[in-house]
């Protein structure tokens, strides 16, 4: 069982000859105007059932990325995006969700190579020269029209010693991408990497065959904050370098003090769940070893309007049932089958004669040689109880009995058969 929780918010291989290219600054918005970013309406802390699960579901107002932990270092996340499932819990526990507020506009940045697509490959390498700090936070890249999963690696220094050692890269974006084609960027969302002044390299790469667009040459792309150059075809996964490559795509960042996070924390409170009941076969009804409100289930789906521990079982079939504490049902009992004396499926149906009876009633096991028999009026007292082992015929002294109606039961480990006699 789960129990959602919606937190309403309003997020929303050639050589050519060198170049210099200038990147791409986004329109900005003046230095003092603000970027409304908020969270609102966080629910109570909710309760869930032992073993059940709890689903959070958000939705918001102009937040870069939502990230959910299980600790309040906030230091490892567990789920990105508006909704996070906790999976089955047994104890009460509690989460973390921090959004992170964007970048004010005149923050945000683009350097942008080339479109052109000369030539497709599995993947490139390129060094990333980083003048000041920025925050890096997404690619878009040139991917040809097909389905494809993308690897995006890092590593601090210069890459061309360390092509085919993945040991020394660190992911940075594993996920399916859907090619466009030519001209029309794909975005590739990456975990937002800090990056101090220094020399990075980076691995973009699709697991298929010629899907990733580049270009030859050794064109030079840069800014006033990055420069990307050095470029290197490589296959998938990691393998030599190929040839001088023109990354096509750019790259999108934001340079400054980093925007406030807004945190909250929210426990879900863990309830136990009921031990499960035991049910008993007493002649003609069906009772539970506890107390309590109960669902009863026959052949596996619920009994409506059945919650008391005593059931009259209808029909022929499987029983079972589960204790339910205000909104939490419990584990469920043992299954136990009833079979009733009209029920002409039942193999080789025990035989009680003669009915009505006077004096002695006979009884023929036939398949229920070893077990337990019941006696009980129509008010469902047991009256006369006996185990039986390896005896195929029994007889039952009635002569003391009053006059009415009584419910005779032969019951095997899980299995029940019942039949009313009539007394004269």
């Amino acid at each position: 069982m789960k129990i959602s929780i919606v937190i309403l918010l309003t997020l929303s291989c050639f050589l050519g000859k060198a170049q210099v290219a200038e990147g791409v600054l986004l329109p900005s918005l003046s230095e003092d105007e603000e970027i409304d970013c908020y969270i609102s309406n966080i629910p109570d802390n909710p309760t869930v059932c032992e073993n059940e699960s709890v689903e959070f579901q958000i939705s918001g107002s102009n937040f870069d990325e939502l990230a959910w932990f299980t600790s309040e270092n906030l230091q490892t996340p567990v789920e990105y995006g508006n909704r996070f499932n906790t999976g089955g819990i047994s104890e009460t526990a509690t989460y973390y969700v921090q959004a992170t507020c964007p970048y004010q506009s005149n923050q945000r940045h683009v350097l942008e190579t080339m479109w052109r697509g000369e030539n497709g490959k599995e993947g490139i390498m390129f060094s990333l020269h980083v003048k000041e700090s920025i925050n890096l936070q997404s690619f878009d890249i040139h991917i040809n029209i097909g389905c494809a999963n993308c690897h995006v690696f890092m590593m601090e220094g210069d890459y061309v010693q360390y092509a085919n050692n993945p040991g020394v890269w660190t992911s940075i974006y594993d996920g399916m991408l859907d090619g466009k084609g030519k001209n029309k960027p794909v975005m590739v969302d990456i975990q937002d990497v800090e990056l101090e002044p220094g020399v990075y390299g980076f691995y973009l790469s699709l697991e298929d065959d010629d899907l990733l667009y580049y270009s030859t040459g050794t064109t030079v792309f840069q800014d006033d904050y990055l420069i990307i150059g050095n470029s290197k075809g490589v296959a998938w996964p990691f393998s030599n370098l190929c040839g001088n490559r023109i990354f096509n795509g750019r790259l999108n960042y934001s340079v400054g003090e980093k925007p406030k996070s807004v945190q909250y924390e929210i426990t879900a409170n863990v309830i136990d769940k009921p031990n499960a009941p035991v049910v008993n076969c007493v002649g003609n009804l069906l009772s539970v070893n506890q107390d309590g409100e109960f669902l009863w289930y026959y052949n596996g789906n619920e009994i409506q309007n059945e919650t008391q521990s005593d059931l009259h079982p209808s029909k022929s079939g499987f029983y079972s049932v589960a204790k339910q504490i205000d909104q939490c049902v419990g584990y469920e009992s043992n299954l136990l089958y009833y079979a009733m004396s009209d029920y002409d499926e039942f193999p080789i149906q025990p035989e009680f004669y003669p009915n009505p009876v006077q004096n002695t009633l006979n009884v023929n096991t036939h398949n229920f040689r070893s077990g337990k028999l019941q006696i009980t009026n129509a008010r469902g007292k047991l009256l006369y109880e006996e185990d039986f082992v390896g005896q195929q015929f029994l007889n039952l002294d009635f002569s003391n009995y009053s006059t009415g109606q009584y419910s005779i039961s032969l019951i095997l480990e899980n299995e029940c058969f019942s039949q009313i006699i009539l007394k004269q």
